[in-house]
């Protein structure tokens, strides 16, 4: 049996919130609370569960995403598609990247305009529910990682990450289109896909067919781990491995001989951050990223 509550009763930082549209609520009273698939809007696979807010302040965060998934399903590619053929429709997919990343949207009063009218009506439409919580469904592994990814990809955001800006040679603050996911499986794509157009982080897929062997993901994974310990000043006996391989690799193709001079006679620290600069050319020619 549902009934009212008055939020002056309600404990506003704990308390379970549901979303849910007016139309549903006899079904809800008479059937109870069900978790549904369609409910998992952030979800790639088909596990049902009911998603809840918890406090007020997560209500807030949760409409604030809503307008921006709002603002790209009525201006992003989904309306772009229905507008103009391919040729065009490339043109002003990226157009719209570029204002969507940039946030310029909230400075065009039309488009502002049209997405609050339509979240009004869309509110008008719809009501919380006040849960109890008692027997929560975890997430998976998988969708965890992502959300954990997405969350530190926005907050780096939001909070003016500095990066250092090849082009300009200087530092600035980072945007969406400076971060990059690297995954050694496909499968996860979709996924990624939902939970970042959900948390209105812009995402754009691409799937490199050549690389397609272990030892691939191998050299990439051994460069990363490189790249960490020299930044961090970690000159340990892995470094020496982690140095071999790639220098052995297709990024360098040094042979052995080399190698043994730079490690053995002068020493990785000194030698190891001139290969950067080949590295990188080396990268960008053979197109590995």
């Amino acid at each position: 049996m549902l009934r009212r509550v008055k939020l002056c009763d309600l404990d506003l930082d704990r308390a379970h919130f549901h979303f849910t549209k007016t139309i549903d609520l006899s079904r809800i009273e008479k059937n109870n609370l069900t978790s549904d698939i369609s409910a998992s809007l952030a979800m790639a696979d088909n596990t049902k569960r009911i998603h809840f807010s918890t406090g007020i302040s997560n209500i807030l965060k949760y409409h604030d995403v809503y307008l921006k998934w709002l603002m790209n399903n009525m201006y992003g590619e989904k309306s772009l598609r229905k507008k103009y053929d391919d040729d065009v429709f490339n043109t002003k997919m990226y157009e719209w990247t570029k204002e969507f990343l940039n946030d310029d949207y909230k400075s065009d009063q039309y488009k502002k305009n049209a997405v609050f009218t339509k979240y009004y009506h869309d509110m008008l439409e719809c009501m919380y529910l006040v849960i109890n919580v008692s027997n929560a469904c975890d997430y998976n592994k998988d969708e965890l990682e992502a959300f954990l990814i997405a969350k530190d990809i926005k907050d780096k955001i939001n909070n003016s990450y500095q990066i250092f800006d090849k082009d300009t040679g200087i530092l600035r603050n980072s945007t969406y289109s400076d971060f990059v996911i690297l995954m050694d499986r496909t499968s996860c794509f979709d996924l990624y896909k939902r939970i970042f157009l959900y948390l209105g982080i812009p995402l754009e897929l691409y799937k490199d067919e050549t690389m397609n062997n272990d030892q691939d993901i191998i050299v990439l994974n051994n460069l990363i781990k490189l790249i960490i310990k020299t930044n961090n000043k970690i000159y340990d006996k892995e470094l020496e491995y982690l140095f071999t391989s790639v220098m052995r690799s297709f990024l360098i193709n040094s042979n052995d001989e080399e190698i043994f001079e730079k490690v053995k006679k002068e020493g990785i620290p000194l030698h190891i951050f001139p290969h950067y600069s080949t590295l990188y050319r080396n990268i960008e020619q053979k197109g590995v990223f």
